[in-house]
């Protein structure tokens, strides 16, 4: 079995986020939460795109190839995504928002500044 990796993400609070990451295709519970979908650098892991889901499964697990920034992410070098459960919509839309605005990845066109 392989271990889990945990992923640290800096938030526009000054606290960082903490998700595990996955190859892309791998399915998840189905539980809401915020994904990343990243490629490795020289110096970590970079956000291309970023997200909210009310079912991650769904969203970005067996859904992800219907995923309307999939394609783009994936042009980009995505080859990762980072998930965390998040229960409520109003954490996940801040915990969304200020991680764009630290992380402002390359395929996302709301919420960046």
């Amino acid at each position: 079995m392989s271990q889990v990796v945990s992923i640290e993400w800096p938030r526009a609070n000054g606290l960082k986020f903490a998700s595990e990451i996955y190859p892309l295709g791998t399915p998840f519970l189905e539980v809401p939460g915020i994904y990343v979908m990243c490629r490795q650098v020289p110096n970590g892991w970079q956000a291309l795109y970023l997200g909210q889901a009310a079912n991650l499964n769904q969203r970005v697990g067996v859904g992800l190839k219907h995923h309307h920034a999939f394609a783009a992410a994936k042009a980009r070098g995505a080859t990762h995504i980072c998930v965390a459960q998040v229960g409520t919509a109003w954490q996940r839309d801040q915990i969304e928002r200020e991680l764009c605005a630290t992380l402002r990845p390359a395929v996302n066109q709301q919420l960046v500044p």
